[in-house]
């Protein structure tokens, strides 16, 4: 009986228990199925005491529409053990993500200063042809079919409008949450406590990005919500997280090539030319 009531004793102090979340096999189950992922490999990796108590920061996900939100969820839901929310922040740990149009959301979240904020962050021509794609319910151009337009007021437009002009509408429409929202990332870009999650460097060689980027890109945000991954926690993570999410259509890097034309460049450069330069996508106007 002493023996193992020392035992106990003894296993009490294995893993740190102060202020750490206590994560179940329950859980790590959910997510590998939400994610559609095999339940044993990813258990495996994550279900250990050493990973279930830790202690991850306050954090929430804030978004640009197309931007890399579903990715950047699923990343952080499989390295910290915990299941997203929308719009929802009542209490912590609650892995909150919402898109820059939630006003009353990003105003409580701006105003707590535990929270860490995570904006993805991804091309605005790329943002602007996934999102004329998924507001016209295709998954390519060569589809025809319509789905609602991105605000109520054009969807008289949106409707009747081929791919082409819906993406100007998408680029420069005054309606649209394209300028804005990059208003809003801007904003936010200075506080310390948020991180932007570059979509071109997560994406990794399925993407068309690369290995070595995913890796420090997934590393520098576990780093940012405190949570230690092992090097097999990595490359599973690498290997696991593209694709096979909602809203997921392509997910390349620079795949607006495709689609521009010499009139949307223009606009582009127009609206948006200068955030473009702002956020490291090109050195000037010229391209």
């Amino acid at each position: 009986m002493r023996i193992v009531s020392l035992l106990i004793f003894i296993a009490s102090f294995a893993v740190p228990q102060l202020g750490a979340l206590d994560l179940q096999t329950e859980t790590f189950e959910s997510i590998a199925t939400a994610n559609h992922l095999d339940k044993e490999a990813y258990l495996s990796l994550f279900d250990r005491p050493s990973f279930r108590f830790q202690d991850p920061h306050e954090f929430a996900v804030v978004s640009i529409p197309k931007s890399g939100t579903y990715l950047v969820a699923k990343l952080l839901s499989l390295m910290t053990g915990q299941l997203p929310k929308w719009r929802v922040y009542n209490y912590k740990y609650v892995f909150t993500r919402c898109h820059f149009w939630n006003e009353e959301t990003i105003k409580e979240l701006g105003s707590k200063k535990n929270v860490r904020l995570i904006i993805p962050c991804r091309d605005p021509r790329d943002i602007a042809v996934s999102a004329a794609c998924f507001f016209s319910g295709c998954p390519s151009r060569a589809d025809g079919t319509n789905g609602p337009a991105p605000v109520p007021v054009l969807d008289a437009v949106w409707q009747t409008s081929t791919f082409d002009e819906k993406l100007s509408l998408m680029i420069g429409h005054p309606r649209t949450y394209l300028k804005s929202s990059f208003e809003q990332l801007f904003a936010f870009a200075q506080r310390a406590d948020v991180y932007l999650c570059r979509f071109e460097n997560l994406v990794g060689p399925n993407g068309e990005g690369s290995l070595e980027k995913q890796k420090a890109e997934i590393i520098c945000l576990a780093e940012f919500v405190n949570v230690r991954l092992t090097p097999a926690q990595i490359n599973y993570l690498c290997a696991n997280i593209y694709g096979n999410t909602y809203s997921f259509r392509e997910g390349k890097i620079g795949a607006w090539k495709n689609s521009f034309t010499e009139e949307h460049k223009a606009l582009f450069k127009r609206v948006m030319g200068e955030s473009l330069v702002q956020l490291g996508y090109e050195s000037n106007n010229d391209w």
